[in-house]
C-alpha cells in the first residue's frame, strides 16, 4: 500500500482472541451490530466529524442469544486502517481520538471522510485501546461504504 498521511498519526496493531489487526492486513471475524439506528449526538460522541459505515463489535461467537434490536454475522476486512482509539483515555471523543483525528489529518468529515479514506485504499477503520489490565482489545470498527 502506498504511503498516506495517515502513515504516522496513531497506527496501532493488535492481536484480539487470536485475531490480528493490522492496519493493511486482512482479517475475519465474527461480529454483532445494534441495528437501531442511534441517536444523534453532536460532537459528544464525535458524530459530527464520524465517517459513514456499518458499525460493528468484535464479539468472538459464544453461542449466546443476543439481546433484542442486535444482529450477527462475519465480517472480512480486506484493507483496515487500525488507529489508537485516543491519545487520551479520559477523553476518547476529544480532540485526540480517532474520528476527530481523522478528521483534522484528511480535513474531511463524514462522507467526505469515508469517501477519501476509501480513495486512500481503506475499506475499513478499526479503533484500538490499550489497557494494561484487560490487554489490547478493539473498540469500534467501521466497514466504509458510501
Amino acid at each position: 500500500m502506498k504511503r498516506t498521511p495517515l502513515d504516522t498519526f496513531g497506527l496501532a496493531r493488535v492481536v484480539e482472541h487470536g485475531r490480528l489487526f493490522e492496519t493493511g492486513t486482512p482479517v475475519t471475524f465474527p461480529y454483532v451490530h445494534n441495528d437501531a439506528k442511534a441517536p444523534h449526538f453532536g460532537a459528544a460522541f464525535g458524530q459530527d466529524v464520524e465517517p459513514t459505515g456499518f458499525y460493528i463489535q468484535y464479539v468472538p461467537d459464544s453461542g449466546a442469544p443476543l439481546p433484542t434490536g442486535w444482529s450477527r454475522g462475519t465480517v472480512v476486512l480486506e484493507r483496515p486502517l487500525v488507529l489508537v482509539e485516543s491519545f487520551d483515555v479520559d477523553h476518547i471523543y476529544g480532540p485526540t481520538g480517532w474520528k476527530a483525528r481523522l478528521a483534522t489529518v484528511t480535513g474531511k468529515r463524514r462522507k467526505a471522510l469515508t469517501r477519501r479514506l476509501m480513495a486512500l485504499g481503506f475499506d475499513s477503520i478499526v479503533a484500538v485501546r490499550s489497557d494494561p489490565k484487560h490487554g489490547d482489545s478493539t473498540t469500534e470498527i467501521v466497514v466504509l461504504r458510501t
